[in-house]
């Protein structure tokens, strides 16, 4: 019994519907392949299941502030600094001359006397041509510090925006599914009861529809990026052993 503007906006609905689901399904095999490389289990498939701001339990700032140092990347730059102070040592014990000690004999044959000689040879260098590689040493160790401080404040400076992003993220997905997508559903649900005893016209009712789909898409695409700023988020600050630290 619709009417010919009626019928005509429902198509475009239909139309319009039918694209908005070929682009959420693009959006899902996109996702389902960044989620399989984050965990590493490419080639096979992985369910899904909860909601993601209930099973995340994003730790406490400061304490993964204060476990950064035990990270693959800066305990590389530790390393470096081990091996330039090393350097150092090196280059300090080659400094030191060596001393010979040299004992000989002889026959004095004037006298008929046996005779020992003893001579000490200890090198005594005009100019110390060690001093640059030295000089040079002590400079690798301060730059190699320098470089490992910065690393440091980098990394958490990008944990703690990351860190923000993804407590804002969580919270702001709650408050979604609790409150917008609940009144959401029970407007639409109201407006569909009315449309079904005659109440109100289809015109009416696909806006509200329109907007209940927009509303679930912005609730799955705010739950994409929390993945994926997880996924960001434990890769900087995994221990040694491949975990969180």
């Amino acid at each position: 019994d619709a009417s010919p503007d009626e019928q005509a906006r429902a198509e475009l609905e239909a139309a319009r519907a039918r694209l908005s689901v070929s682009g959420a399904e693009l959006l899902r095999d996109l996702s389902l392949l960044e989620l399989q490389a984050a965990l590493r289990v490419t080639g096979r498939q992985i369910d899904i299941q909860g909601e993601l701001e209930v099973v995340l339990a994003l730790p406490e700032l400061e304490s993964v502030i204060e476990r950064l140092a035990e990270t693959p990347a800066l305990r590389v730059r530790d390393a470096m600094i081990f091996e330039r102070e090393a350097r150092v040592l090196h280059e300090e014990a080659s400094r030191i001359p060596d001393l010979d000690i040299g004992f000989f004999y002889r026959r004095v044959e004037e006298t008929s006397t046996n005779a020992f000689d003893v001579g000490i040879a200890l090198e005594l260098p005009l100019f110390d041509r060690r001093q640059g590689s030295l000089r040079e040493a002590h400079a690798g160790v301060v730059e190699s510090r320098a470089l490992r401080r910065s690393a440091e404040i980098d990394l958490a400076t990008r944990v703690r925006a990351i860190h923000q992003r993804l407590r804002r993220g969580l919270e702001k997905a709650r408050l979604f599914r609790e409150e917008v997508s609940a009144r959401s559903r029970t407007v639409l649900e109201a407006a569909e009861a009315r449309y079904r005893v005659g109440e109100t016209s289809l015109a009416e009712l696909i806006p509200i529809r329109r907007d209940h789909r927009e509303l679930e898409r912005a609730y799955l695409s705010l739950l994409r990026q929390i993945a994926l700023d997880w996924s960001e988020f434990r890769s900087l600050v995994a221990g040694p052993d491949g975990g969180e630290s």
